[in-house]
């Protein structure tokens, strides 16, 4: 009654940071029973936590939305294509957080990509998770974001880390579940054998993966701008996906044992903005063992030069 008296004649209530209410689900769930007509919008950075807290309760009742950062689409959408390629070096180093595109000095977007790294991202990935050695997770992001693009050993991240390789599988969920990195899985036409791929990692934002590397120096002075193009290629890919279908797709990474011979053209793009790095389109037939399972599947390979 309380609730009731609260509450009125409210159509929307919003909670930020839902996860950290105790007993979340079951609080919705009254709510929702109780007091009608009545919309719920719940934020929360933990996956893993708000999902486990909110899912059980409301089964049936809930609508999840994964919310990126701004992606190229949107920024294009709301202040055209001239704007985007003029910010596009700032999107390939700072990434795509708002309070960072509006931020308007390289002192004001480091500064914020620092605080949201320590103060948020991985607070909750430490808090959620009960990680009892918080330097590793530091470490293990540090390794990764030098290996953009390349397939992942567990084994050797747990040698370099000196931990057991259960421990850095269990680090590696955990920063999935809370939004800090994307797991890109090996394709196999044999999908049992996928499982034991190697997997590639990619962050969920460019300007996260620099904080950790501490570089954010201009396109002229790197020399990780194929990673940085790959990483910014891959997470727009998957805003895209998410944002036409309103679902994650899976998405799986390529090896080729042998280089093939591909009749390519070059397409003028926003990509005549970065130095030392052409795109190339492939019109040929893709590989065989792509077709076998997806028809309609096409091949567009990315190449420094």
């Amino acid at each position: 009654e309380k609730l009731k008296n609260y509450l009125g004649e409210t159509s929307l209530l919003i909670i930020d940071e839902a996860h950290k209410i105790p007993d979340i689900g079951l609080n919705l769930k009254i709510i929702v029973d109780q007091i009608k007509p009545i919309k719920i919008i719940a934020t929360g950075s933990a996956s893993f936590d708000l999902a486990q807290k909110v899912g059980e309760p409301l089964t049936g009742r809930k609508n999840t939305q994964l919310l990126y950062p701004v992606s190229t689409a949107e920024i294009i959408n709301n202040f055209g294509s001239d704007y985007q390629r003029s910010m596009l070096e700032d999107q390939l180093i700072f990434g795509g957080y708002p309070e960072v595109i509006v931020s308007r000095s390289t002192k004001q977007k480091s500064n914020y990509l620092k605080e949201l790294l320590d103060s948020y991202l991985l607070r909750d990935t430490l808090a959620f998770g009960n990680v009892k050695q918080p330097k590793k997770i530091i470490d293990l992001l540090s390794l990764l974001a030098f290996q953009i693009g390349s397939e992942v050993s567990l084994t050797e991240l747990a040698k370099s880390l000196e931990l057991n390789r259960g421990t850095v599988e269990r680090y590696l969920d955990l920063l999935e579940k809370s939004f800090v990195l994307i797991n890109i899985r090996g394709f196999s036409r044999n999908l049992r054998k996928e499982v034991t791929k190697n997997s590639r990692y990619y962050f969920y934002d460019n300007g996260v993966r620099n904080v950790l590397i501490n570089n954010f120096n201009s396109l002229k002075m790197r020399n990780d701008i194929g990673a940085l193009w790959e990483n910014y290629l891959v997470i727009e890919r998957i805003k895209k996906q998410t944002r036409q279908l309103n679902q994650r797709q899976k998405n799986s990474g390529w090896k080729l044992i042998k280089k093939p011979s591909l009749k390519s053209s070059t397409k003028k793009t926003t990509l005549n903005l970065l130095p030392n790095l052409s795109k190339k389109l492939c019109l040929t037939v893709p590989p065989r063992e792509w077709t076998l399972l997806i028809f309609e599947a096409h091949c567009i390979s990315i190449k420094k030069s």
